[in-house]
């Protein structure tokens, strides 16, 4: 059997999870454009059940770790209202820490809370001579103890309003006092697998009685899918570049798989000789307003394109590509700029090195929020029924976010986050070979499973 390269003509499958089940089922209704009033609390309903079912299994509630002075210690999971419960039979001095699960939000002029499926309730962020006082004075920390991660509350993230936090802190005067907020760690993608056997949570013809012959053929077989963004159909000099392209993978007899066109697209080309296109649209090209997912491209804005070119799959942004077992996740939105217009909490100073870790706090932020844009629905408006388009759960080993910035390329959790950059502005793109993934070392630099193309480079 040769692994297969598809794209999801229909929409991600609709799973909720049912916690006294501990199973996720497809949902019996059809998904709707016109959500019913209740989709958008289902939205948010659906996704903290998928996080905190994972999160239950990371080892630390799972198993429990083993502290300094050689004991058992089991984190669990408290909920808002129970904490509140709790607080009311405390006295004196007495605080107790809780780790808390919810949605990170604003309610009154701007002040923090923190939200669950129970209660909400407001979010204190202690300055460093609060938290340097608990830590001494009810922790019997020395001052040595205080170090600068000590003090930090948030660890590593881009944290905007929306976004699932996991809170560990302790109840007081009305208010929740945080110590550390930080992201629900992310699961390997092969244990989820393993955890809900035989389900499909990524969409399209797949049969995991036929993972082993796959991943053989996957192995066996040299493929490379080469990805694009900022096509812009109406310029002379991307049409050229393309040619340029066309005429490189010839002289090297190396043809891609399939090329995966990102928009912004103008109009239509006047040639083409490839095999194979996935045309993604971008967030200026026609389509139903702005909003996510968005629809593909209008066949009368690509008719003329299509004549050139055997196979045209016009397919949805975000767009879900099967190559055998392996999961691509294509994302035209510039997500990396909205998320840093809209963080709440600066990720760093401005500073040059700081801002190299951008990229690798994106791809931790989207994978641990399982989630490719997880902003609030008034910033970036999403389908409430259509939200698992939007999933990344199980982690897929290849995310493709278009963005404007310069290109990149990071791991995390298995998978890897990449900006093959703007084909127009900068002339680069980016080649994946999903056969090389599975060596003994998928990085290595001599054949590495990503590569960076720049059409200057290889004119010269």
């Amino acid at each position: 059997m040769s692994p297969q390269m598809g794209t999801n003509r229909t929409p991600a499958p609709r799973l909720t999870y049912y916690v006294d089940k501990k199973l996720f089922l497809p949902r019996d209704e059809p998904a709707s454009i016109a959500g019913t009033a209740d989709a958008k609390a289902v939205l948010f309903r659906d996704r903290y059940h998928l996080i905190r079912q994972r999160l239950l299994r990371h080892p630390v509630f799972a198993e429990g770790l083993i502290d300094d002075q050689g004991n058992l210690v089991k984190q669990t999971l408290t909920p808002i209202n129970a904490l509140i419960a709790k607080s009311g039979m405390l006295t004196g001095q007495q605080r107790q820490i809780a780790v808390v699960l919810g949605l990170l939000t604003q309610i009154d002029n701007g002040k923090l809370a923190l939200e669950d499926l129970d209660g909400v309730i407001n979010l204190h962020l202690p300055t460093p001579d609060e938290l340097r006082a608990f830590y001494t004075q009810t922790m019997g920390y020395s001052e040595a103890d205080i170090t600068p991660e000590v003090l930090n509350i948030f660890h590593e993230g881009l944290y905007t309003d929306n976004c699932i936090v996991v809170v560990r802190g302790y109840f007081e005067d009305g208010r929740f006092v945080a110590l550390t907020i930080g992201m629900p760690p992310a699961e390997a993608r092969a244990d989820t697998l393993a955890a809900f056997p035989g389900l499909n949570f990524f969409g399209g013809s797949y049969n995991h009685r036929d993972r082993a012959s796959l991943l053989r053929s996957e192995r066996e077989n040299e493929a490379m899918v080469c990805f694009l963004s900022d096509f812009y159909l109406d310029d002379p000099d991307v049409l050229r570049n393309f040619d340029h392209m066309l005429a490189g993978f010839s002289a090297i007899q190396s043809y891609p798989t399939a090329f995966v066109l990102m928009g912004n697209f103008c109009s239509e080309p006047q040639r083409s000789d490839v095999h194979a296109v996935i045309q993604v649209p971008g967030p200026q090209d026609p389509g139903a307003g702005n909003v996510l997912p968005r629809p593909p491209l209008p066949s009368a804005l690509v008719r003329r394109f299509m004549t050139f070119v055997k196979r045209v799959h016009n397919a949805t942004n975000p767009c879900r590509i099967r190559y055998g077992t392996q999961g691509i996740v294509v994302f035209r939105d510039n997500i990396v700029n909205k998320m840093r217009r809209n963080v709440m909490v600066k990720p760093f100073d401005n500073n040059s090195d700081d801002e190299d870790m951008l990229p690798q706090m994106l791809a931790k932020t989207l994978v641990d929020q399982a989630h490719l844009c997880p902003l609030p629905l008034h910033v970036r408006p999403i389908l409430w029924q259509y939200d698992q388009s939007l999933s990344l759960y199980p982690v897929p080993e290849l995310v493709v976010l278009g963005d404007d910035g310069a290109g990149y390329e990071t791991l995390y959790h298995g998978c890897r986050v990449v900006n093959p950059s703007s084909f127009a502005k900068t002339r680069c793109f980016v080649t994946y070979h999903p056969d090389r993934l599975h060596r003994d070392d998928p990085d290595d630099q001599d054949e590495p499973c990503v590569e960076f193309s720049d059409l200057g480079v290889m004119g010269n």
